[in-house]
Formats: structure tokens, C-alpha cells, sequence
């Protein structure tokens, strides 16, 4: 069934400064790809650059699509392609919606796919006006990390261009292709007859997006993605171990690190170690989030030389 998904990621960098942004593009793909399979997957991109086409280059399953109107620092240029064009970009009868700061943290997508048109997370501000939103059905749902059913794709590009586009302007500061979807669009009794939204709860078993604190998901939810900005912490790991043994060793870092992105998400890493390994510096290659750092005062069997690293 997830074969039926096509995963999507947009990336608008400022021109000559791309690497840094797609590092954390291709750290949220390969997440993707850890859960959910490895994808047919789409790159929307304002423009053509070395990066992208080399990722492009290494992996079959992904197209690269340039799309000029995206301007870097204006995410309002995202949320109109996503009104008008985003049925266009894929061919399967779901869409995965992904960015650096939207994946999933655990296998599930098959528990999502064909039971509802859109899945993303609640993003109303808790208090009354929540409760009563999602209650009567007009809640909002986050749409950086969402699935949604092509049907109801093709269905909001026809309707901003037959309806809405003629009373509301692109320069809107309420349109935010969210919002269009998950809200405006229920105003039309069309679409209550066509399509299917989740509930509040339902859409937490799905994705948690807290909005800074303003939203506070059930204690016992297991979220099948995550999407916000994350905290601003690196994940440090010490690897000092002496030849005999080293990679057996390192497994278990790798093991650990592993374990640390799937409950936090791929956050920064450092790995600290005495010398570098094949091991090290392939683990390093598969994940661009992850820094090597050699430390010759590290002496295998000397746990305090870490000591005196963290000391320092």
C-alpha cells in the first residue's frame, strides 16, 4: 500500500549558499526512507545546483523538479504551488509532504494511507476556539509534514482557480496552503461529499507539531512524524577505543546515535574520536547531519583523557 506514496520535499536556497540547507533536505529524505521504504521521492527546487543534481545522481527513485516562481525567504511562493500545482508533481494516489523540520520517527505510514485525504498535525492554539474547531470539523491541520490524497489535490488547484482566486488575492496574508486545505476548503459543501479529514485525535497518532508550547498533545500519543523547529541541541557522542575491536565498538555508537535520531529526530551530531576509521568515515558519509571530530589526547582504556576533553 505505501507503494501508492510519492514522498515531496521543496528547497527555495538563497543562490551559491545550497549546501548547508540540503544537508538537512537529505537528512529528512533519508529519515523518510529508514520508515517508510525507499519511495519514488520528488525535489520541487527553485533552481538547478550542484547538490541536488548529484543526490539526484546517486539515487534512482528521485526526480529533481525546478520550480523558478519558489523565492528564497518567501514561503508564500511554497504554499501557492502547493494550491495550484501540486496534483502535477507526482503520479501516485498519495502524497507524502516532508521539509527539514517535518519526518516521521517510526514505521506506520500503511495505518494512514487511504483512510483519510489529508493527515497532518492539529495546529490550533489550545483553549475554547480549538475545542470548538475541531469539534464541528473546521480544525487545521499542519501541512510541512502531511499526506494527502491526489483527489484532493487536483480538487484544491480546480477550486482556487474556478472560486477563490477570484475574491481572494496571492498576496493574502491568511493563505497559507494549510490552512486553504484544511479549513477553506471545508466552506464548500463539495467537499464534505467528496473528502475525508480526521479528527483531532486521530490526527495526533500522526504528527505533533506543539507551535512553541502553544499546543499540547495527549501524554500517551506515539506520533507516527514530528514537525516544528526542533531545540537547539547537538547530540555528542566519545568513540576511543584501540585497534583491536574498533568497529565492533563503533556498532554499538552507531546503534546509539540511531536510537537518539529515531526519538528526537536527526538532530546536529558530533562524534569525538581518537583516529578515523572506514567505519567512521562512512557513517559520516550516510549521514550528513553528523560531524567527526579527531581528539589525539583520547587514549584507548584512559577514561579520563575524555574527562579532560569535556573539561576543557
Amino acid at each position: 500500500m505505501t507503494n501508492d506514496v510519492t514522498i515531496l520535499i521543496y528547497t527555495f536556497p538563497p543562490k551559491g549558499c545550497e549546501s548547508e540547507p540540503f544537508k538537512k533536505i537529505v537528512a529528512s529524505i533519508e529519515q523518510t526512507w529508514k520508515y517508510c521504504g525507499k519511495l519514488k521521492t520528488v525535489i520541487v527546487a527553485s533552481h538547478r545546483f550542484p547538490d541536488a543534481e548529484g543526490f539526484v545522481s546517486r539515487h534512482s527513485n528521485v526526480e529533481l523538479q525546478i520550480e523558478p516562481s519558489l523565492v528564497y525567504g518567501n514561503i508564500k511562493t511554497m504554499s501557492l504551488d502547493c494550491i495550484k500545482n501540486l496534483y502535477k508533481r507526482f503520479a501516485t494516489p498519495y502524497v507524502l509532504i516532508i521539509q527539514d523540520d517535518g519526518y516521521p520517527v517510526r514505521e506506520g505510514l500503511e495505518d494512514f494511507v487511504g483512510k483519510a485525504d489529508f493527515w497532518g498535525a492539529p495546529i490550533i492554539s489550545d483553549g475554547w476556539k480549538r475545542n470548538l474547531a475541531y469539534a464541528i470539523g473546521m480544525g487545521s491541520f499542519n501541512g510541512g509534514f502531511s499526506l494527502r490524497s491526489r483527489r484532493l489535490c487536483e480538487y484544491a488547484s480546480k477550486m482556487w482557480f474556478s472560486f477563490f482566486s477570484k475574491f481572494m488575492k496571492e498576496e493574502c496574508r491568511h493563505l497559507g496552503e494549510d490552512f486553504y486545505y484544511t479549513t477553506l476548503l471545508k466552506f464548500l459543501p463539495t467537499t464534505w461529499l467528496k473528502f475525508r479529514f480526521p479528527g483531532e485525535k486521530e490526527a495526533f497518532r500522526f504528527s505533533v507539531d506543539r507551535l512553541g508550547g502553544l499546543v499540547t498533545p495527549p501524554k500517551d500519543v506515539d506520533p507516527f512524524g514530528v514537525h516544528g523547529k526542533m531545540p537547539k541541541v547537538t547530540v555528542l557522542a566519545y568513540h576511543f577505543w584501540g585497534k583491536d575491536g574498533y568497529d565492533d565498538a563503533f556498532a554499538a555508537v552507531r546503534h546509539a546515535f540511531e536510537e537518539t535520531w529515531r526519538n528526537c529526530g536527526k538532530l546536529k551530531s558530533v562524534l569525538v574520536v581518537n583516529e578515523t576509521a572506514p567505519c567512521v568515515e562512512r557513517f559520516a558519509v550516510e549521514n550528513p547531519n553528523v560531524e567527526v571530530q579527531v581528539e589525539p589526547s583520547l587514549v584507548p582504556g584512559k577514561i579520563f583523557t575524555m574527562s579532560a576533553d569535556m573539561n576543557g
